[in-house]
């Protein structure tokens, strides 16, 4: 999971504690370097792995949302060499509330019984 300056908490957080709650992945937390970064609200977050300690193959990437950090993110060379170095079928983004369905089928089966328990909680809902 991206961390940028100026991304929005709320888009990292609900995320980030679904994809903590599967068995047999490890969430990570990744910026440049492992100082802490400052959300668009003042929430400060400590990355837990720099970019070039990043795994080379991860399940997801997420990119949380947000507004002027945002736009910075995406302006930032730094940021888009790395998604792109990192990128695979699962990609994710807080901003778009997108999924496109991973290559791993216990990764898939467990988003589903997650956003499933979400969906009976009535905390997300189905169009």
């Amino acid at each position: 999971m991206l961390v940028y300056p100026k991304f929005t908490a709320l888009d990292l957080v609900g995320p980030q504690h679904v994809f903590a709650l599967l068995e047999g992945y490890r969430v990570r937390l990744v910026w440049k370097d492992t100082k802490e970064v400052v959300s668009d609200t003042g929430i400060p977050i400590r990355p837990t792995t720099a970019f070039k300690d990043c795994p080379e193959d991860p399940a997801v990437i997420f990119v949380p949302g947000g507004t002027d950090g945002t736009l910075d993110a995406m302006e930032d060379k730094e940021i888009r060499e790395f998604l792109a170095a990192h990128h695979r079928e699962a990609a994710a983004s807080g901003a778009t509330a997108t999924l496109p369905p991973p290559t791993d089928p216990t990764l898939s089966q467990q988003l589903v019984r997650s956003l499933n328990g979400l969906t009976a909680l009535g905390l997300i809902y189905r169009d």
